[in-house]
C-alpha cells in the first residue's frame, strides 16, 4: 500500500519488516513515472511504501540527506539497509529489495 506520510504521521511503520520511503515531488517527471513501480512492489510483492512530499515536508528531506528526487530509502526492521535516487523500473526495484 502506498501512504502519503510527513515525518510527523509517519509514526513506528518503518520499525518491522521491510518498507519504502519515497520522497517525492508532484512537478517531479521522474517521480510521477516512479509511482507506477511503487505501487507493483506494494500490491504484487506487499511491501509498505511511505511517500512524502518534499515540498511539504522539507525539513524531513534535508534531515534525511536528500538531495535529489526520487529518493528511495529501504528499510528492514527500522534500519535503513539501502538507499538511492533515480527512477527504477518495477523490475529493478524488486532487486534493490534482495
Amino acid at each position: 500500500m502506498l501512504h502519503e506520510v510527513k515525518k510527523e504521521s509517519l509514526g513506528k511503520g518503518l520499525e518491522s519488516g521491510t518498507k519504502l520511503l519515497v520522497f517525492y515531488a508532484s512537478w517531479c517527471g521522474p517521480c510521477r513515472m516512479y509511482k507506477s513501480s511503487l505501487e507493483d512492489v506494494s500490491s504484487k510483492d506487499g511491501v509498505d511504501v511511505y511517500r512524502v512530499n518534499i515540498d511539504e515536508d522539507k525539513a524531513f528531506a534535508t534531515e534525511m540527506g536528500v538531495s535529489s528526487i526520487p529518493a528511495t530509502f529501504i528499510y528492514k526492521d527500522g534500519q535503513v539497509v539501502k538507499h538511492f535516487a533515480g527512477y527504477r523500473p518495477y523490475e529493478q526495484l524488486l532487486s534493490e529489495l534482495k
